[in-house]
């Protein structure tokens, strides 16, 4: 299958030369690593794709079997990868959409039949934030090429196939190096740090060195392989639609991947920030020439696949074009006299005072409100400006602060246990009432607007570390104290009446 305006290079030498072994024994290792370990299914939509088998529904309408992959990142990984092994013929490359349709049933029951936990070495609920952000990006870029693809002759099936295959290098390098990459992404947002430059630096390699790897390793078709390749020359995204109107040829395959990436960027403003604006400025042009207005099109299948990302990781996913209904917050009366009892909500702004009601919604009146938690650190914290911190616990049987609650894209595990006496800010607050600020990180002395202070509980001992965002710490009207004091009596209630 040829999509129309595809110009593969004139020799089959250049493309070996992208997609081939690197003279670097590091990378190849590095690859190594990150491809054996993979990316995770969801059991959801292997479930899905099992019924759909075990019902014959495959029999009369493969179509029902091509979208059940197309729901999950992960599961069309799994299926791109094993493909070549289940194809009679792979001397033209592999088309994992094009050819799951043809498979005989027995090859896909044992395709559709593995365990989540054979298929990836990593399980989709435990993800992070920066790892639910690549499974976001890999959904949205992927529909939107789906729907964008064939308004310009490319096949539905292969537009997607190559915009998600554009997004499983980052999503490799997320799932098997999850602190060099959280750590990426906060460079990324706090300092507007080149994503693929900054992995580039601390991991050796790029998302697009390991998504060109794995396209030769499966065996892709050269259309997919030529749709993942770099070009650094190549024309801007948001310029690339102007193309075809001005009469200088089609969209290919790789424009169409670049546009779609675009519109996930636009759909993650606080990493891309400039992403918006140039969506915007591709979107109009797409509306007026295609005759399409894409967020609508692509809701749908969109929204699906992210509720039961939603359901499975239990984190609030930020969507702008895809946010889901408003639904107004009831409180119970225990519920809005705990809110009503933080001393800081009445001095807060309104917006935050709704967006606390959220938090309080799912308060317990015992034991320790998992989901308010949750909401709180996942969604509200964020958006009253801290791109980081920790939630210290105090040990008195070890006389040790240790690290319990991780905020931001940095995994838990990179907040170091503290003793009690240690000279460093985190343990110095543990018997003090003050507010402190430091202009510098306590771990690795990195400048960045720092607020400490303990939880002031008898029942709960420890300490609430947070890093304002470089935006809101220049902001004078950012009133980073009295919302960290909130949050801080927010987590004291979510702690619960046990010690």
């Amino acid at each position: 299958m040829t999509s129309f305006g595809y110009r593969p290079p004139t020799s089959d030498r250049k493309l070996k030369a992208m997609i081939g072994r690197s003279t670097n024994r590091r990378v190849d290792s590095s690859i190594e690593h990150v491809t054996k370990g993979g990316i995770p299914l969801n059991p959801a939509a292997l479930k899905v794709a099992r019924e759909i088998l075990e019902s014959r529904e495959f029999e009369s309408n493969p179509a029902a079997l091509i979208e059940a992959v197309k729901s999950d990142p992960g599961l069309f990984i799994h299926v791109a990868k094993n493909m070549k092994s289940l194809v009679e013929e792979v001397r033209d490359g592999v088309d994992p959409l094009a050819q799951l349709a043809s498979i005989e049933e027995k090859k896909l029951v044992k395709l559709f039949g593995v365990h989540d936990r054979d298929a990836s070495a990593h399980r989709l609920r435990d993800a992070t934030p920066a790892q639910i952000l690549r499974v976001q990006h890999s959904v949205i870029s992927s529909r939107a090429a789906e729907a964008l693809g064939p308004k310009v002759n490319i096949s539905a099936d292969l537009a997607f196939s190559g915009a998600l295959l554009r997004q499983v290098g980052h999503s490799m390098l997320a799932w098997n190096y999850p602190d060099i990459y959280a750590r990426a992404l906060l460079h990324q947002r706090s300092k507007g740090a080149n994503l693929d430059q900054e992995l580039q630096k601390l991991v050796g390699m790029t998302p697009a060195q390991v998504a060109m790897r794995v396209a030769a390793e499966w065996s892709l078709s050269p259309e997919l392989r030529w749709a993942v390749a770099v070009d650094p020359q190549r024309m801007p995204p948001h310029h690339l639609v102007a193309k075809g109107v001005e009469g200088e040829g089609k969209l290919s395959l790789r424009d169409v991947c670049d546009l779609s990436e675009l519109f996930a960027k636009a759909n993650d403003p606080a990493h891309y920030p400039d992403a918006p604006e140039k969506w915007s400025e591709a979107e109009s042009t797409i509306a007026e020439t295609v005759g399409i207005y894409l967020p609508d099109l692509v809701a749908a299948p969109i929204q699906k696949s992210l509720l039961s990302l939603a359901q499975i990781t239990q984190q609030e996913l930020h969507t702008p074009f895809f946010k889901p209904p408003a639904q107004p917050v009831v409180l119970s009366d225990a519920q809005r006299a705990a809110l009503d009892g933080n001393p800081y909500i009445r001095r807060c702004p309104l917006e935050a005072k709704l967006q606390f009601e959220e938090v309080y919604r799912h308060l317990l009146t015992d034991g320790i409100s998992v989901d308010a938690i949750r909401v709180l650190v996942d969604s509200i914290i964020p958006k009253l400006g801290f791109v980081a911190g920790c939630l210290y616990i105090f040990k008195p049987e070890s006389g040790v602060l240790k690290p319990t609650l991780r905020v931001g894209d940095l995994p838990l595990s990179s907040y170091p246990t503290l003793r009690e006496n240690e000279s460093n800010p985190v343990a110095e607050s543990l018997h003090s009432s003050v507010l402190l600020k430091s202009p510098f990180s306590p771990f690795n002395n990195m400048q960045g607007a720092h607020l400490y202070c303990s939880l002031m509980s008898e029942k709960h001992r420890g300490v609430l570390h947070l890093e304002v965002a470089p935006d809101k710490a220049e902001n004078p009207e950012h009133q980073a104290a009295l919302l960290f004091n909130l949050i801080r009596q927010c987590l004291v209630d979510c702690l619960g009446r046990q010690a």
